[in-house]
């Protein structure tokens, strides 16, 4: 049978949702919930690669809460103008506070339906941040050509005066024992951000990619996801500076049959970050959880003001637009 594209309009846990496919991989798109996907799954096999959290209702999002108390509740989110929260670092924003992951999740989207045939469809959404006056668009397509889905990013500053930001994609993702992650070739060492139970190092540390010295002098295989009786968990951040062009990250299946990968240019997306939370930690009160962020991204940390110092943070200058995009394949 012919691959062809739809889109519905579906309710998903109570909130209007779009459920969109192209024959190869179906997304589930929730605008009130800060644009999140909660869902991408591969139709031919039916697996689900996004994560949802059992210890945690979907509830009406609420700007300036706390992310991970009330709503890490697993799926795809976007993170911008920082991660972490925190002080903004410069004038004339200086000391304005950055809500917990940033301003987009915590607060409804728009969404147009820019195209819709049996061989496309194209979901424009966006909003407007609160605190710091700029826009922030990402395009959705998918087409019958292949399994992927095209993400296509602007963001626009609406000042006068030049804008600081990092910015990752957030999808949290199913994992088992046994899953790989790739690199490029060129990752041989990795930063440690944060890590909870300080296993691997401190913040700042640099370790060895793809086989680290953890705790006790424990050799650790930071490419293979471990039990969930690992009981650790850590932030990482792969830096893409040698690259040029196109790379990939993947995670891998055990068996090595089934992939989701994103692709980007390394020019535009400059970090590869790497939250692996393997039973080491929750932030609801909850038993720890047993998941993994691959997120490709702008700045090699959460923190914007340690971004900027280290000069890895963006800049969007005054009254203009920055753009980059984004490919997630399943297999």
């Amino acid at each position: 049978m012919d691959k062809i594209c739809t889109v519905q309009e579906r309710s998903y846990e109570g909130f209007k949702s779009y459920l969109v496919t192209n024959g190869h991989v179906e997304i589930c798109l929730v605008p009130e919930l800060g644009g999140k996907l909660t869902s991408i799954r591969h139709l031919s096999t039916g697996r689900e690669w996004l994560w949802r959290n059992p210890h945690l209702p979907l509830q009406p999002v609420k700007y300036g809460a706390s992310f991970v108390e009330k709503f890490d509740t697993g799926g795809l989110d976007e993170c911008f103008p920082a991660v972490s929260g925190g002080p903004f670092p410069t004038p004339p924003w200086e000391g304005i506070t950055i809500p917990d992951h940033g301003e987009c999740w915590c607060q409804p989207w728009d969404v147009k339906i820019v195209e819709s045939s049996d061989q496309k469809v194209v979901l424009w959404t966006g909003c407007n941040g609160v605190r710091f006056p700029c826009q922030f668009e990402r395009t959705l397509t998918l087409s019958t050509t292949s399994p992927h889905i095209q993400l296509d990013y602007r963001v626009s500053n609406l000042t006068a005066f030049d804008m600081p930001f990092i910015w990752s994609i957030h999808p949290i993702l199913q994992i088992e024992e046994g899953m790989q992650i790739y690199l490029p070739e060129s990752v041989q060492s990795v930063q440690i951000d944060t890590d909870i139970h300080g296993f691997l190092g401190q913040a700042d540390d640099w370790v060895s990619w793809p086989q680290a010295v953890g705790g006790h002098d424990q050799s650790v295989p930071l490419f293979e996801v471990p039990a969930p009786v690992f009981g650790q968990a850590y932030k990482l951040y792969a830096p893409l500076f040698n690259e040029t062009g196109p790379v990939e990250t993947t995670l891998a299946d055990p068996t090595g049959d089934h992939e989701l990968t994103f692709r980007f240019d390394s020019q535009e997306i400059t970090h590869i970050g790497l939250w692996m939370n393997y039973g080491g930690w929750s932030g609801s009160g909850s038993t720890p959880y047993f998941n993994l962020g691959l997120e490709p991204c702008i700045g090699g940390t959460d923190d914007l003001s340690r971004a900027s110092e280290r000069g890895e943070a963006a800049i969007l200058p005054a009254k203009e637009s920055r753009r980059w995009s984004l490919e997630i394949w399943v297999r």
